[in-house]
């Protein structure tokens, strides 16, 4: 995106001022149907040779930009220093040297095992069919999306050295869930306040089947399908461990999503942010002290929770020695390249055994199972 704004700032046309990754994928891949939504496959995976030539489509697409002309853009690079982390350095350079480090490092180059196309379009596909099945979600489905948040340090209005040195962690880990009532589709938040600062697939387990069951008494049944989103932290998410626990859940279909790598933000990030600053606003103005997750949880349930038609937000307190980590039956052999795995599903009746999907789909045959 660095690029595309430099680029943007040089040309005079204004046609072609363009500044985010649609524009890139409408510049360099074949054009859309007018009912499509995406891309054709094979422009995508690389395969069609109309749109073959990047680097050769881009200089055509930004002629008009003289080649004498020296311009500066950012590129997020790693620390010679310390490989382990990236900084933005600052390159200069006309249009040839822009262009062809835009092509062979930030579209052609793998980045976590896809070109930069399969990735966007896996992002976009991902969060359109989340978006799809929450519009048109059938009766007696539960939609999910889960999300860890940074740890939350307890600071204090007026705070010694000691305490700014020592701070105590909280765990806030939002579920929201989405289900249809009569009244139409309810948002259903609950947020887990935890003393235990571990992020693994233990502690999710342990926070859905407390929001489960929450979920359960508010809808007045068990649900018939449970469809989950998360991003694909493999600690926490998509390893071995939480594709167990799906499986294990044999009463009930269940079905794993995950957004695109490095795309997840979403709902749980602005439960999040309510919440800390509604705390951070109370401890600030001398309303409130917070010495651990007990005190944030009182807080919250006092003055953040909601209990309304289609919106509700409830609160659940986890302690440090709730969450069991002693499950030996998760610890199964390892499946290969879990990173193009975006949907997995267990089959009723049947422990260990799942489906997988390189893409998620919720189309009507899904929904019938028809498949």
């Amino acid at each position: 995106r660095f690029k595309l704004l430099t680029l943007s700032r040089a040309t005079r046309d204004l046609a072609k001022k363009k500044t985010n990754e649609n524009d890139l994928m409408d510049i360099l891949l074949c054009g859309k149907g007018d009912n499509d939504h995406f891309h054709k496959s094979s422009c995508i995976h690389g395969k069609c040779n109309k749109c073959a030539g990047y680097l050769q489509t881009l200089e055509k697409f930004y002629e008009d930009i003289p080649l004498k002309l020296i311009m500066i853009w950012n590129r997020w690079e790693k620390n010679p220093l310390d490989k382990n982390r990236k900084v933005i350095v600052t390159k200069s350079g006309n249009k040839n040297i822009l262009l062809q480090e835009m092509v062979h490092e930030d579209i052609d180059k793998p980045v976590q095992g896809n070109t930069f196309m399969r990735h966007y379009h896996t992002a976009s596909w991902q969060n359109r069919q989340f978006s799809n099945l929450k519009n048109d979600l059938p009766e007696g489905w539960t939609l999910q999306v889960m999300d860890f948040a940074k740890n939350r340090g307890v600071i204090y209005q007026q705070e010694i050295k000691a305490a700014f040195y020592t701070r105590q962690k909280i765990t806030i880990h939002p579920i929201i869930t989405y289900y249809r009532t009569e009244k139409g589709l309810v948002r259903d938040s609950l947020v887990i306040i935890s003393e235990d600062c571990g992020h693994d697939y233990h502690a999710v387990q342990h926070y859905r089947y407390l929001v489960d069951e929450e979920i359960k008494a508010h809808m007045g049944n068990k649900p018939v399908n449970k469809v989950l989103f998360s991003d694909g932290c493999s600690a926490q998410y998509k390893s071995r461990g939480p594709f167990s626990d799906i499986s294990l859940e044999s009463d009930v279909r269940v079905d794993r999503n995950y957004f695109g790598s490095e795309h997840g933000k979403g709902d749980c990030d602005a439960e999040t942010g309510i919440v800390n600053r509604a705390t951070d606003r109370a401890i600030i103005g001398n309303h409130v002290v917070i010495n651990n997750g007990e005190d944030m949880y009182n807080y919250c349930q006092r003055n953040l929770q909601l209990n309304e038609t289609l919106s509700k937000r409830s609160f659940i307190l986890v302690r440090a020695r709730d969450i069991c980590r002693m499950r030996p039956e998760t610890e199964v052999k390892p499946l290969r390249n879990t990173r193009n795995i975006h949907q997995f599903i267990n089959i009723e009746g049947r422990k260990y055994v799942a489906m997988t999907r390189n893409l998620s789909c919720f189309c009507k045959f899904y929904k019938l199972q028809n498949y």
